[in-house]
């Protein structure tokens, strides 16, 4: 596993979603690793938790979503190393989205960072600002993500028909 990074602002975001009440890492799940996550990584949010509760991961309309990105752009942060970015903590890759094409994470992630604020993911240890492994590692999880939900919805329609 890697090494906790560094922030020298000593603040994050946090961001949780899940796709109906009943799944496994529900929102409260999520928020008590991030939470664990925070105190070994000494940090501390500014605000509430922005959260889309029972809300698809390939829907852009999700309004804790939009939530965050009105913030960050509501909240600059001028930044001049990669430590002064300050981080939007969130569970998995998974968590913040299940796009159907990678192009789209990757803009919300250059959408953030123009504003001085990154993604991590808690369980996977990736950085959107990170290095090349972080960036090929993206792009896999959310692939692997979006073709899981693909995956869950022929299943349901082959449990359906039969």
């Amino acid at each position: 596993m890697k090494q906790i990074p560094t922030w020298t602002r000593g603040q994050c975001l946090i961001y949780g979603r899940c796709s109906k009440a009943s799944q496994d890492d529900s929102l409260a799940d999520q928020e008590l690793n991030i939470r664990r996550f925070m105190e070994e990584a000494h940090l501390k949010s500014p605000c509430d938790p922005f959260e889309d509760d029972a809300r698809r991961g390939h829907d852009e309309e999700r309004p804790g979503l939009l939530a965050v990105l009105d913030y960050v752009k509501r909240h600059p942060n001028p930044t001049r190393t990669r430590e002064d970015y300050i981080p939007i903590l969130v569970y998995s890759v998974s968590r913040f989205g299940r796009f159907d094409d990678a192009k789209k994470f990757m803009w919300y992630a250059t959408e953030i960072e123009r504003h001085g604020y990154e993604f991590y993911s808690v369980e996977d240890g990736i950085r959107s600002r990170g290095d090349i492994e972080d960036f090929i590692m993206l792009l896999l999880k959310g692939q692997q993500a979006y073709s899981f939900t693909l995956d869950l919805s022929a299943y349901g329609l082959r449990t359906g028909c039969s």
